[in-house]
């Protein structure tokens, strides 16, 4: 087939107006969650909400917003969804048994030295309580628990739930060997709960690694299966916020779908088929001077006047530097000559404390119990300040505790302006741009006159293409893969409902059938339009019809010992009014014995059932 130009115009439009509807939804969910998905990749993200659509029976993406806004619960299945939550214990042991044998290699050897590990992404937790075990292993359980603490995170609130009951059922801990389950796991019921001494040494919480900062100083950080649901661009973007993070020789542990080859001057492989990655070495960052150990101050330095006035004393105004100092509880006690001009500080602002003045922040008042609690000055870099004047300026700001012997002091709080720096970073980027693009220039210059170069360089350039393609289709099949796992276990869940409800249904019907043939009286239930729904083993024996000949007839057209038809107006009495009617009947018994029966006419009512009993007894 032919496409024309219109076709092709037309697939284009459909293309794009797909990519604006989803981006529609993207801006709904971040407005109304804060959840930001535009750094995942649109393919896969577009396939979930589609699944969702079908599943509300919505046919476009605007109907579908409007779906979420009138029906709340649609907006947790959705993200229940999207937040694809599908781990294991142990999952590719191969890759788990390789990074147990590194483990001792990895960390401080010194028997004091902690060792911090982070499962980015942890879901239920099985991969946290996976790291503990294998830590466990590797150190010993008293080790374990005077070194090691486990940082486990994840975006989604209701995983981490789940994650910190640390119960699981016995399905889920197949791939744990079975001695790891004997000395790992505590039995209760039918689920096994992880012990509680070593839950102790993992800290759950809910973690952007999008937005928020890194934890600091890990040797091992666990990000299985995760970088494969963003796009190129968010993946760099991410691991250059982590980088930082490692402490000398730390390893990075990722997917099998995940590989890293674009990333080389921030991490280098040391084991690539295992997904092990090192940092990369760069240069050391400037770390204080010195370091002291806290002890609780031994009064309130803000109602210390004396020792307000010693610090005044100490606080130099001098230089072209704005700085500010604080004390102990965040309230403003000097400011030097160029912070005043900066931020219109006065002799009134002396004693507010930072949420009440110009400069302050939440950022920045995070950073100031940072750097009391730890003990260490703290930055924050390129503060954006707008100045009344409409001037953008931008700050470094570095809080630096104040010490007085044992105890903090307070802490100085420095502004130093990079506005002209920053700026001067814009342009040396732009100059770069315009000295790669005239290289660029010269480059294609050569490579005409090298006809043989041109081709071999094109080669290689179609090959490196095809070997992203590759690795983007691998990551894109591993997070199918991983759609379809949550799918099997949906229905894995609902199959087994339904054979639970199938045994309990089987039950209740073989009690039902011994209740009615323990009866000394013959049982005919009868539905709301009065044929027989069920007919007992006395009914038969007493009136000679067999269940199968009665079941689903009309209770009038029966032929037997009783005068079915003129029971009809005692049965329409009870269906329609309520009404109990006794009578009775002289017969022949379905032997040919005489016999006197008494029937018995009752309404049946119930929940959502309607209809009329008929007992049948005879008469000694």
């Amino acid at each position: 087939m032919i496409y024309g130009p219109e076709s092709i115009d037309g697939d284009a439009r459909a293309g794009e107006r797909a990519e604006r509807e989803l981006g529609a939804l993207l801006d709904y969910l971040l407005r109304e969650r804060g959840f930001d998905f535009s750094g995942h990749k649109r393919p896969s993200l577009a396939r979930r909400v589609r699944r969702r659509m079908t599943a509300v029976g919505v046919d476009s993406v605007r109907d579908y917003i409007l779906h979420l806004e009138r029906t709340p619960d649609e907006l947790v299945q959705l993200f229940n969804l999207l937040l694809i939550n599908v781990t294991s214990f142990f999952r590719d042991p191969a890759a788990w048994q390789a990074l147990a044998a590194r483990l001792p290699a990895m960390v401080d050897p010194r028997p004091d030295a902690p060792i911090r590990v982070w499962s980015a992404g942890c879901s239920s937790g099985e991969e946290a309580y996976t790291l503990a075990m294998v830590l466990c292993e590797a150190f010993g359980e008293d080790a374990f628990a005077h070194r090691v603490k486990i940082y486990a995170t994840d975006i989604d609130e209701e995983a981490l739930s789940l994650a910190r009951l640390a119960t699981y059922p016995s399905k889920a801990l197949e791939p744990v060997p079975p001695p790891l389950v004997e000395r790992y796991f505590t039995p209760s019921g039918s689920d096994f709960v992880f012990r509680k001494d070593l839950r102790r040494e993992i800290v759950f919480g809910r973690h952007d690694l999008l937005k928020d900062a890194p934890i600091p100083r890990v040797d091992l950080l666990v990000c299985r299966n995760l970088l494969m649901y963003f796009n190129a661009e968010t993946q760099e973007r991410l691991l250059e916020r982590l980088q930082p993070a490692f402490n000398p020789g730390g390893l990075l542990f990722l997917g099998k779908a995940e590989m890293l080859l674009s990333h080389s001057r921030l991490f280098t492989p040391v084991d690539l088929k295992l997904r092990l990655f090192a940092r990369a070495q760069r240069a050391a960052r400037r770390r204080p001077t010195s370091r002291v150990d806290y002890a609780d101050a031994a009064g309130d330095p803000a109602h210390d006047e004396e020792s307000r006035a010693r610090l005044r004393a100490a606080f130099s105004d001098a230089g072209p530097i704005a700085q500010v100092l604080v004390d102990p509880t965040g309230r403003l006690v000097a400011a030097s000559r160029r912070a005043a001009q900066l931020f219109s500080l006065g002799a009134r602002e002396v004693g507010r404390s930072l949420s009440e003045l110009a400069f302050g922040s939440a950022d920045l008042h995070a950073c100031f119990e940072r750097a009391a609690i730890e003990r260490r000055a703290v930055q924050l870099r390129e503060v954006e300040r707008v100045l009344p004047s409409g001037e953008k300026l931008f700050l470094d700001v570095d809080v630096t505790p104040v010490l007085s012997g044992p105890s903090v002091a307070g802490a100085q709080i420095t502004f130093l302006d990079v506005t002209q720096a920053r700026r001067l970073r814009v342009e040396l980027r732009r100059a770069n741009l315009e000295l790669e693009a005239a290289h660029e220039e010269l480059r294609a210059t050569r490579l005409e006159l090298q006809g043989l170069t041109e081709e071999l360089q094109t080669t290689n350039d179609e090959l490196e293409t095809t070997n992203e393609e590759l690795r983007s289709t691998n990551e894109e099949l591993e997070s199918m893969n991983e759609e379809l796992e949550s799918t099997n276990e949906e229905l894995q869940t609902i199959n087994e409902e339904l054979r639970q409800r199938g045994t309990e249904l089987n039950q209740t019907h073989a009690l039902f059938g011994a209740v009615l043939a323990s009866l000394h009286v013959g049982v005919a239930v009868l539905d709301r339009e009065l044929r027989v729904f069920t007919w007992s083993s006395k009914m038969s024996e007493l009136l000679g019809i067999r269940p199968r000949d009665a079941a689903g007839r009309h209770f009038a057209s029966l032929e037997g010992p009783l005068p079915f038809g003129e029971i009809a107006a005692s049965l329409r009495a009870a269906l329609e009014e309520g009404k109990e009617s006794v009578c009775t009947i002289d017969g022949g018994g379905p032997r040919g014995d005489a016999s006197r029966l008494e029937v018995r006419v009752s309404p049946l009512r119930g929940d959502g059932m309607r209809g009329v009993i008929v007992l049948v007894g005879e008469v000694s």
